[in-house]
């Protein structure tokens, strides 16, 4: 797995100018800066729906925790 990071990390050459458009072409086939916003946009679109999702999950469960252990979340045991 090492050796195929290091190959990517060449081919798209971090740090050089350019970097970014290597980047989104070699990761998500994106060709145009249109392409790219498109894939920033997806990205963080999924990235911020499970976090919500996560955060949602664990207040749930943090409700019926506190609906089967009323008493031990009183006292500060948890």
């Amino acid at each position: 797995m090492m050796f195929v990071s290091s190959m990517f990390f060449y081919q798209v050459k971090l740090g050089e100018p350019g970097w970014k458009e290597r980047y989104y072409e070699e990761k998500f086939s994106a060709k145009s800066l249109d392409e790219m916003e498109a894939v920033r946009r997806d990205v963080v679109s999924t990235c911020t729906t499970v976090a919500t999702d996560f955060e949602c999950t664990l207040s749930y469960f943090c409700e019926i925790s506190r609906l089967i252990y009323p008493f031990d979340i009183q006292l500060g045991r948890f």
